[in-house]
């Protein structure tokens, strides 16, 4: 939970500078300061990207297998129903219904 407050309070910091180098565009400009505004927006925006991209590949495990467990529950009731085919305990059509 601390990880996500420090990203929210660098996400706010990100947009600060972002609404100040908007909002005194000319100054900026004047002053030939836009790569230091540039600079500044993408170091604040930097841990929270890294801290993403951990949790995307974390989510997405999860993800899938969440979708693949149908299908391994399909793989395993056929493959118990082949070993019942196999022992004559079952037909082949009943494995299916």
């Amino acid at each position: 939970f601390g990880k996500k407050m420090r990203d929210t309070e660098l996400l706010e910091e990100a947009g600060k500078v972002a609404s100040q180098a908007v909002e005194n565009i000319r100054t900026v400009h004047a002053l030939n300061r836009q790569e230091q505004f540039h600079f500044m927006y993408c170091e604040y925006l930097k841990e929270p990207h890294r801290e993403n991209l951990c949790q995307t590949h974390t989510y997405g495990g999860v993800f899938a297998f969440s979708q693949s467990l149908l299908f391994f529950m399909y793989a395993i009731a056929f493959w118990i129903g082949a070993i019942f085919v196999d022992n004559h305990s079952m037909q082949p059509i009943d494995v299916y219904r």
